[in-house]
């Protein structure tokens, strides 16, 4: 799957129009370079100009309350009403904050609209939807928020900052005129109601900085290897010193070729300049490395199998290279044929993490990938591999950032995700699509794996491309000693700058 699913939107019979532009296009590469003392500065900017984290607390009850609805049926209706004899009660459970946040704010889908004010207050976070809970819970006086109008088929937003604490359940009750009452959908609607928290996180805001593609140091547009080969879902390790391997790092990533997906390995000494070394195999693709502690390598991809009702059905498979010349001759003497376990069709985009290994026999590997859950939308999972034996594979959904990224509205997929520390802290960059099919919405978040907190990344490439999808985010060793910050990923056509539609190479130079 080249652009992180175009196989799996394959499955309704579509090959998307970025993997139409890897198999046609002669695009050339291009690189923007700036110099060692500029790259240090703008890292230095960096670190306070980035976006604010957003994390969306989930909608524990949404509900109407007057004297003459029933609750019961109110409860259960997809619509909310604010003005006259009706008001709007909402209950978030917050999670994962160390404190106040730095902001807060209530987005509402508006169905029915109002010229005149809509008010917000804190309420005693003590009611359900349809339990009949006391009519009479007495909000706070003074309202937190106010709003002039409400326009149907926007979203109307108050800053409540002042009504979340910290963690725990949060109520506000929205009141509006008592003639021209406007209405919302609620969670049983298209758009439940939305309370986005933005942490007091300043780790979070360096991280987000560090990956702006247009402070990069260095960024290759639809870049390719010496074959001219797109590097589609490139993967990049340091080489292990004294094994042979001829450059500094090693890629592997996959290329559509005659129709089906090729998963290749190439080398580099520079990061942007790529030399193939072999074909590790076809029908295969978002292939990803690890080095072994003894000399060896274990690579991770998704085989996919053609199949005439869904166009093709996928699942993992891992395999193990005993040396570098075995790896490059494409010799492996393991292999981890993964049984698909939680969706029928397919299971993809493999991470992987050694956790121990004394021979393949005795090892653990942690493995991330997604699904496709109910033939559908794309959702994270988690598991572990076992002494390379595909019996103990026995993964399970990664519910935590299924439902936040639920609430953030991502209806689409959830995709790649790369895995890193940054500060002693656990972070992913993820790829998550806000509508199905529109490879046009694919977008960057900073997932916060400790807190359970995600941030839109608004990223835009220097020509201006802003659907990314494919992140690999590495700290690889660099020139003279300076470290260096690989971010890679993928421009969808859909949203590409001129000359950017493809795979791209970002490079930071650290401090």
């Amino acid at each position: 799957m080249v652009n992180e699913g175009c196989a799996r939107e394959g499955l309704n019979g579509r090959i998307c129009d970025a993997c139409l532009m890897q198999r046609d296009s002669t695009v050339a590469v291009g690189r923007i370079a700036r110099g060692l003392t500029a790259a240090l500065g703008a890292c230095a900017m960096a670190l306070v100009v980035a976006a604010p984290a957003q994390a969306v607390a989930t909608v524990a009850a949404d509900t109407t309350r007057s004297l003459v609805r029933d609750p019961q049926i109110a409860g259960r209706s997809t619509s909310l009403v604010a003005g006259g004899l009706d008001r709007t009660l909402l209950r978030f459970s917050v999670r994962g904050l160390s404190g106040p946040p730095a902001r807060a704010v209530l987005r509402l889908r508006v169905t029915d609209p109002t010229t005149e004010n809509l008010a917000v207050r804190v309420l005693p976070a003590r009611f359900g939807e349809d339990d009949r809970t006391p009519l009479l819970l007495l909000p706070e006086l003074t309202p937190v928020a106010k709003l002039s109008g409400a326009k149907a088929g926007t979203w109307a937003q108050w800053d409540v900052t002042k009504a979340v604490a910290g963690d725990g359940d949060v109520g506000l009750q929205v009141s509006g005129p008592l003639l021209d009452a406007a209405s919302f959908s609620s969670r049983e609607g298209p758009d439940a109601p939305q309370l986005v928290v933005t942490p007091d996180d300043a780790r979070g805001v360096k991280l987000a900085g560090l990956l702006d593609p247009q402070a990069a140091d260095t960024f290759v547009a639809a870049a390719r290897d010496d074959l001219g080969r797109s590097l589609d879902g490139l993967d990049v390790i340091a080489a292990p010193p004294g094994q042979g391997v001829p450059g500094r790092y090693i890629g592997v990533y996959h290329t559509f070729l005659g129709g089906r997906f090729v998963t290749q390995l190439a080398t580099s000494d520079d990061l942007t300049t790529w030399t193939h070394r072999a074909d590790l195999d076809s029908h295969a693709s978002q292939p990803t490395l690890a080095a072994l502690p003894d000399g060896g390598f274990v690579l991770a991809f998704e085989r996919d199998t053609p199949d005439a009702r869904y166009v093709s059905r996928s699942n993992l498979v891992v395999r193990h290279y005993a040396t570098w010349p075995a790896l490059a001759a494409g010799a492996f003497d393991r292999q981890a044929d993964l049984p698909r376990s939680l969706a029928p069709t397919a299971e993809g985009t493999p991470a992987l993490a050694v956790k121990s290994w004394n021979g393949a026999q005795a090892s653990q590997i942690a493995i991330t990938f997604h699904y496709l859950e109910n033939i559908d939308v794309d959702r994270q999972a988690a598991g572990m591999l076992t002494n390379f034996d595909a019996a103990s594979w026995a993964p399970q959904p990664d519910a935590a950032a299924n439902s936040l990224f639920a609430g953030l509205g991502t209806r689409g997929n959830l995709g790649d995700r790369a895995d890193l520390l940054f500060e002693g802290h656990r972070f992913a960059v993820l790829e998550a699509q806000s509508i199905k099919a529109d490879f046009g919405t694919w977008r960057w978040y900073l997932y916060d794996r400790d807190r359970n907190e995600a941030r839109m990344l608004a990223l835009h490439a220097p020509a201006g491309s802003y659907a990314l999808g494919n992140p690999t985010v590495r700290v690889l060793p660099g020139p003279a000693g300076v470290p260096v910050l690989l971010f890679s990923g993928y421009a969808f056509s859909e949203g590409a700058g001129p000359g950017e539609a493809g795979q791209f190479i970002a490079l930071r130079l650290l401090p």
